[in-house]
């Protein structure tokens, strides 16, 4: 995996003794001690490594599953660990996989996307979820946020919309797709 730049700017604030950092999506993690008398960070060598976002993706309908694949496919800094069709798998593999994004339907076969968020969330309540979802009104929007998600975005957003929340998220901000019904 290959970051366009070679360098990050770190000021000596920004880092501690173990220091985590996002840049432009990835996670940067130390793999060595950090030198604070040090300004510049090569990417590429022994002190830090990119690690891609990992995304749980819970959806009922197995072609926009398919799509959503093609989707992050071309983002290289966001992969795919598990997939779920239902509210129960989805907490299930939330559990096992311990992924930094869950990416939740609201309407699941087995109970609602906002429930499953709200479980998530008291569990893990680092985990950042974004809601993908047909549902537009405001009511579903309040609800969903109130509860814990990260974010919101329609699935008439533009595909680069849904990776710029799911960044968005990992980096503490909430994003909600522009176009919600008031």
């Amino acid at each position: 995996m290959r970051c366009e730049s070679r360098w990050l700017q770190a000021s000596r604030n920004q880092l501690s003794s173990e220091p985590s950092l996002i840049w432009e999506g990835f996670h940067l993690v130390a793999t060595d001690e950090y030198d604070p008398n040090q300004d510049l960070i090569n990417l590429e060598g022994p002190k830090i490594k990119a690690m891609p976002i990992t995304l749980l993706v819970v959806e009922d309908h197995p072609v926009v599953r398919m799509g959503l694949q093609m989707l992050v496919e071309s983002a290289s800094d966001i992969d795919i660990v598990g997939e779920s069709d239902t509210a129960t798998k989805a907490i299930e593999l939330a559990h096992s996989l311990k992924p930094d994004v869950v990416l939740m339907d609201i309407g699941l076969p087995d109970g609602s996307g906002i429930k499953t968020t709200e479980e998530i969330k008291e569990r893990y309540p680092e985990m950042v979820v974004v809601a993908l979802t047909i549902h537009e009104d405001r009511e579903y929007v309040e609800r969903m946020i109130s509860v814990g998600a990260n974010g919101y975005v329609s699935k008439r957003a533009a595909p680069e919309e849904l990776l710029k929340a799911i960044r968005k998220g990992v980096q503490g901000r909430v994003s909600v797709h522009p176009g919600e019904k008031t």
